[in-house]
C-alpha cells in the first residue's frame, strides 16, 4: 500500500468516525440516547448527562472535533503530498494515537464502571483505531510519485459525512419523539376511566396537592434513565413549576431487566406507610445511588434514609408481609399495562383546558423535557398563573 492510498483510506475512516460522533453528539445534546437495538439499555446509561458530558458539552462532540481536524489534515496531506509532509503525517499519527487511547479507555470505563456498552461508541472507537493503524502503516511507506489529489472526491466524502450525520441524527430524533410522546386518546374509554387508570389512588404526591397540572410518573427504581429524569423533574417542581404542578409517583418495576426492582418498590411502599416523612428521601437517595441490582442496595439506601435495615429485611423474609406491600405495586402494574406502558420512565401530563376537561399528553424517557418545554404545556401554565 503506497502512502497516498493509506492517506485516502485514512480520510474515509475519519469521515466515518465524524459521521458517528456527530450522530451520537446530536442525541446526547438533546438528552435522548441513540437507538442501539438490543443494547439500548447500555446506550441509556451512557447517555446520562453525568456520563456523556464534559464541561457541559457532549463528549462525542469532542470526538467529532478531533475527527474534523484529522479530516482537514488528511486532505492537506493529500494536496501537499505524503513525501513533502512528514511532520503533518506525524501530527496525524500522534492525534490518532491519543484518540485511540481515549476511545478505548472510555469503552473500558463504560464496561467496568457503568456496566454498559454503547454500540455507536464502539463503532467510533473502531474507526479511530483503524485510522491509527492505517496511518502507522502509511508512515512506513514511500510517498514518492504520488498522484495529485482528487479534490471532488475528498470534498464529496467530507460533505456527505457532515450533512449525512446531521440529517440522519435529526431524523432519528424526530422519529423517537413521534413514537414516544404525544397526545393520549381515550379510545373506547370515557375520560374519567382514563384518568382513573392514570392516577390510580394518588397515594404518592409531591408538590402542591391542589396544583392544577398533574404529572404522573411510572418508574423502576433501578432504571438509570428514571433516575436522571426523576431528578430533573423534582428540580422543576422545586423551581419554576413550584405550586402549579404536582407529581404523582407510581411503580413500574421491570423484572426482566432488574431482578430486585419489585423488592425495591415494596420497600418504598413500606416506608410510605410506616415512615411517610421519609418516602421521598428514600426515592431520591435510591435514584442518586443507583447501586447494584440486589437486596443489599435496598437495605443500604433504607439505612441512609433513617429506616432500620432490619425492618426492610424482616419484610423480605415474611412472605405475607411482602405480599401486602407488593399489592399496591401490582395495582400500578395492572393500570400501566392497561395504558400501554412498556418502558420506564413513562410520564402522563394532565393539562386543564379552557373549555373544561383535561388534555392528556404522554412522554417516555428524556422526552418529558420536550413536553414540559413545549408550547401546549407552557400555554396551560400561563393560563393558570
Amino acid at each position: 500500500m503506497r502512502a497516498e492510498w493509506a492517506n485516502r483510506i485514512f480520510f474515509v475512516l475519519v469521515c466515518t468516525g465524524l459521521f458517528v460522533a456527530v450522530y451520537i453528539g446530536v442525541h446526547h445534546l438533546s438528552g435522548i440516547s441513540p437507538p442501539c437495538g438490543e443494547a439500548q439499555g447500555g446506550c441509556d446509561e451512557i447517555a446520562k448527562p453525568k456520563n456523556s458530558m464534559f464541561l457541559g458539552i457532549p463528549i462525542a462532540l469532542f470526538g467529532a472535533a478531533a475527527y474534523f481536524l484529522l479530516a482537514l489534515m488528511s486532505f492537506a496531506r493529500g494536496v501537499i503530498g505524503p513525501e513533502r509532509s512528514p511532520r503533518l503525517g506525524m501530527a496525524m499519527w500522534l492525534l490518532t494515537a491519543v484518540g485511540t487511547a481515549v476511545s478505548i479507555g472510555l469503552i473500558i470505563w463504560g464496561v467496568r464502571i457503568l456496566h454498559a456498552t454503547c454500540v455507536w461508541c464502539v463503532v467510533s472507537a473502531g474507526a479511530m483505531t483503524a485510522a491509527f493503524l492505517v496511518q502507522t502503516y502509511g508512515m512506513m511507506q514511500t510517498g514518492a510519485g504520488a498522484r495529485p489529489v482528487n479534490y471532488t472526491a475528498y470534498v464529496a466524502i467530507f460533505a456527505l459525512s457532515v450533512a449525512g450525520s446531521l440529517g440522519f441524527g435529526y431524523a432519528s430524533l424526530n422519529k423517537i419523539r413521534e413514537q414516544n410522546s404525544g397526545v393520549v386518546f381515550t379510545g373506547d374509554r370515557t375520560q374519567d376511566e382514563l384518568l382513573r387508570l392514570i392516577l390510580g389512588k394518588e397515594r404518592i404526591v409531591y408538590g402542591n396537592p391542589d396544583a392544577p397540572i398533574t404529572i404522573v410518573e411510572f418508574s423502576d427504581l433501578f432504571c438509570p434513565v428514571c433516575a436522571t429524569e426523576h431528578t430533573w423533574m423534582k428540580q422543576q417542581l422545586d423551581g419554576p413549576l413550584n405550586g402549579n404542578v404536582r407529581l404523582v409517583f407510581r411503580h413500574f418495576p421491570i423484572q426482566s431487566l432488574h431482578a430486585f426492582a419489585r423488592h425495591a418498590a415494596a420497600a418504598a411502599e413500606l416506608i410510605r406507610e410506616r415512615h411517610p416523612d421519609k418516602f421521598w428521601q428514600f426515592i431520591d437517595t435510591f435514584f442518586a445511588a443507583q447501586g447494584d441490582d440486589d437486596i443489599i442496595t435496598i437495605l443500604q439506601v433504607a439505612e441512609a434514609t433513617g429506616v432500620p435495615q432490619s425492618e426492610i429485611d424482616a419484610m423480605f423474609k415474611d412472605r405475607e408481609v411482602l405480599r401486602q406491600y407488593l399489592q399496591p405495586v401490582a395495582d400500578d402494574l395492572t393500570d400501566a399495562s392497561a395504558l400501554g406502558v412498556q418502558s420506564t420512565p413513562h410520564f402522563f401530563v394532565l393539562l386543564p383546558q379552557e373549555e373544561g376537561g383535561v388534555k392528556v399528553l404522554y412522554a417516555t424517557g428524556g422526552l418529558i423535557r420536550d413536553t414540559i418545554e413545549g408550547a401546549e404545556f407552557q400555554a396551560a401554565l400561563r393560563r393558570i398563573r
